[in-house]
């Protein structure tokens, strides 16, 4: 990958994509993940590490690791480009049985293999498979 102007992108790049993470039991185990769509190309950008990229689409972008790791505390994901489907798809990827992802501000529980929003799993019964 060539050099990026990171200062550059910052200022012209659209934010496709945010994931935060919060350990809050754990110093330091926070942090955010970003799809930025700069110049033509989609880049992931953090605050943990350097940016790579560019990718010629955003599910190439995707298969970071960062989007994949199960054991991701207390995350969040926002986006006004991505798809809720895909962001639900996301989600279940990022947490584990019984984990509770928020979604463009709203929370989802896994359960059983699936993300339920509005409540946890112990009232199904109001609350709407995704």
């Amino acid at each position: 990958m060539a050099d990026i102007d990171e200062k550059a992108m910052a200022q012209e790049g659209e934010t496709v994509l945010t994931l935060g993470w919060d350990g809050r039991d754990a110093p330091g185990h926070y942090g955010s993940v970003w799809i930025k769509r700069w110049r033509g190309a989609y880049f992931v950008t953090s605050s943990e590490w350097n940016p790579c990229g560019p990718f010629s689409t955003v599910e190439q972008a995707l298969n970071e690791p960062c989007f994949t790791f199960e054991a991701t505390p207390n995350p969040a994901l926002t986006s006004e480009y991505i798809p809720m489907s895909k962001l639900i798809e996301i989600g279940r990827n990022l947490v584990s049985e019984g984990g509770i992802i928020v979604i463009n501000g709203n929370p989802f529980e896994l359960f059983g293999g699936k993300l339920y929003s509005g409540v946890t799993h112990r009232d199904l019964s109001s609350s709407a498979e995704v």
